[in-house]
């Protein structure tokens, strides 16, 4: 689904919502205002990501008409009494390659020893064709917009999320422990009483974390059948490479270790984790569990925020109430007659295959993944643009590579301004074995 879409069918649902009040003359339900407020935040979300992607398309397009004039492939001269002929402008976002698979043949070619094809160079501006670190050939800028858009077709997508910056370094620093208004962290607020002296006081409101770009690597082996294929070529590495990488790279970014990889927040320090309530069941979800999870979500967080929960459980979410009988969840549409992700205390649910398995830590997740930090490598604004490929004649294998790496903003929970309990970006519950 495309942006656009997912904006189109954010909107059609407000409008419903709408409806349904207006024609029986009621005000919105409590639900139905969470609901709006949450529609609201996602379309205005989605309306900058479809303005910024783009401004990155029309960057796109300038980088490669300005590569085409230098390389003097223009149109071609007009005949004698006729026009010119006009540009390809999919071959030319393609450097000149007719599909993905002429492109991973020409790499396999220049890989292996062989001629290097001039259109490489054209994708690229620049090439390296063995391992020893180097990055290998850069993909076309169609290519590119494929495998951004493949690598976020998921439901457990964190990488449109998170924090994330571009960089052409290999190594960034990034503002972490940032603090809240009520810590002072140098900053000193005074009452003006008469003709009071204070003295200035040094800000000190944040510290400096570093991370070391990782490179990220996926082996697509292939036969010699499949090599002189092109259209299969094409298609099989267009898709199973990239939601390769997508798993890789959204476990990294729940569960990494930060040994080589991004750090997750699962990992973290920043992480809390609620303990199960007295007596509770082995492998069992209970109303207090998710009522204590909320609570230790920072207050400036939870519009943000959403639910990560394991299918197993579903069967024990329909039938979480309240003390008077109400349901925590509320479906979408009405009902289970649409996709029931739904809302748990009026944040949204979502079923993918990243949370643990029920009565594992892990099994439900309350996150707000802004307070994620990804720094990715790449000279443009897409990621993308720092994926390149090589193809290894040793194991037969086309290898893609990107260099990321990531942290949570927080190394720890928050204090409260008052209370006791501390708060986080990042809420999950205790084993329940």
């Amino acid at each position: 689904m495309t942006l656009q879409e997912k904006l189109k069918a954010k909107l059609a649902r407000a409008k419903e919502i709408r409806n349904n009040a207006e024609a029986t003359g009621r005000d919105f339900t409590e639900a139905e205002e969470t609901e709006l407020e949450t529609l609201a935040a996602d379309c205005a979300k989605l309306k900058k990501q479809i303005a910024d992607a783009k401004a990155f398309d029309d960057m796109d397009a300038e980088v490669t008409a300005a590569e085409t004039q230098l390389q003097g492939r223009k149109t071609s001269p007009a005949p004698i009494g006729g026009n010119a002929q006009a540009k390809d402008e999919k071959l030319e976002a393609m450097a000149g390659f007719k599909s993905e698979g002429e492109f991973f043949q020409a790499v396999r070619m220049a890989s292996a020893g062989g001629d290097v094809d001039q259109r490489l160079l054209a994708a690229a501006g620049n090439v390296n064709t063995n391992d020893g670190g180097n990055e290998g050939f850069s993909l076309p800028p169609a290519m590119r917009s494929a495998i951004f858009s493949i690598l976020e077709q998921d439901t457990g997508d964190l990488l449109s999320m998170v924090t994330s910056e571009v960089t052409g370094a290999s190594a960034v620093s990034y503002l972490k422990d940032v603090t809240m208004p009520w810590q002072a962290a140098g900053i000193q607020v005074h009452w003006d009483q008469g003709a009071d002296k204070y003295e200035p006081t040094k800000f000190n409101a944040m510290t400096a974390g570093e991370l070391k770009l990782n490179g990220l690597s996926v082996f697509v082996n292939v036969d010699e059948d499949l090599l002189e294929d092109a259209p299969r070529l094409g298609q099989r590495m267009m898709v199973n490479a990239p939601a390769a990488m997508r798993w890789a790279i959204n476990e990294a970014i729940r569960y990494g270790d930060g040994v080589g990889k991004p750090k997750g927040y699962m990992k973290s320090a920043a992480l809390i984790t609620v303990a199960k309530e007295s007596g509770q069941a082995a492998k069992s979800l209970d109303a207090m569990n998710v009522a204590k999870m909320y609570t230790r979500m920072l207050p400036g967080s939870i519009q943000r925020s959403h639910w990560e929960i394991t299918q197993e459980l579903l069967p024990q979410l329909m039938l979480l109430k309240d003390d008077s009988g109400n349901p925590l969840w509320t479906p979408l549409n009405s009902g289970f007659k649409g996709q029931p992700n739904g809302l748990l205390l009026g944040r949204p649910v979502l079923f993918n295959e990243h949370p643990e398995a029920a009565g594992s830590v892990g099994d439900i997740q309350l996150i707000d993944p802004t307070g994620y930090y990804l720094a990715l490598r790449t000279a443009a604004a897409k990621y993308a643009e720092s994926m390149h490929v090589y193809f290894d004649q040793g194991l037969k294998s086309f290898r893609w590579r990107l260099r990321l790496d990531g942290n949570t903003i927080l190394t720890k929970p928050v204090d409260p301004a008052k209370g006791t309990l501390t708060k986080s970006h990042f809420v999950t519950l205790a084993a329940r074995a």
